[in-house]
């Protein structure tokens, strides 16, 4: 297990000793990308684990594959880049009219609802602008669904949420959320969908 001053570690991240050597990668607990809480005298710390390298299998015969060329085909995914911005995110349940209940995280959410919404919380250290959306993708990396893109302006320190409303997705699984802005990732979650 690792903890971080901030956040939770990027999924699959290698981990390095202070010589520089990769000892492992950032895991996962569970199905949706969660941390867990430690509590300790009356504190709560952020938890991540940690998968040793030992247990990694590797085929040594492989060619070696440029990062670029395995980003084409869809099998690593774009880094998050600005999520010093967000203060929290997550997945949220929707009114009949596609409106966010609440900024509550929900984990799950169940295909017998009409739909969900992603959500972020936003406190920018600049001012933020340009196009935003959200992309869902499925486990093997491919897009599901996507939301219309929208002009943002967002201030310097302004507290804001926003959210994007989508139709209830077709298949139970867990799907990854990522939040765009220009076409990068600024902030990425994870759902377990139920049957």
């Amino acid at each position: 297990m690792a903890t971080f001053l901030t956040g939770k570690g990027t999924l699959g991240a290698p981990v390095l000793n202070e010589f520089g050597e990769l000892i492992g990668l950032v895991g996962d607990l569970g199905p949706t990308g969660a941390t867990t809480a430690v509590f300790s005298a009356g504190e709560s710390t952020r938890v991540t684990p940690i998968v040793p390298i030992r247990l990694i299998n590797v085929n040594p015969a492989a060619p070696p594959v440029a990062m670029l060329d395995l980003r084409s085909q869809g099998v690593t995914v774009h880094l998050v880049v600005g999520d010093e911005h967000v203060v929290s995110g997550g997945f949220g349940r929707v009114d009949a009219k596609g409106k966010l209940v609440a900024a509550e995280h929900h984990h799950e959410l169940s295909l017998r609802e009409k739909g969900f919404a992603v959500y972020v919380m936003w406190s920018p250290r600049e001012r933020l602008r340009g196009q935003m959306m959200v992309r869902i993708f499925d486990a093997d990396n491919h897009v599901v669904t996507e939301s219309k893109s929208a002009k943002v302006d967002i201030r310097k320190a302004q507290t804001l949420t926003s959210f994007w409303s989508l139709p209830m997705l077709a298949n139970p699984g867990t799907y990854r959320a990522d939040v765009l802005r220009d076409a990068t990732p600024i902030w990425r979650g994870f759902v377990r969908i139920t049957s």
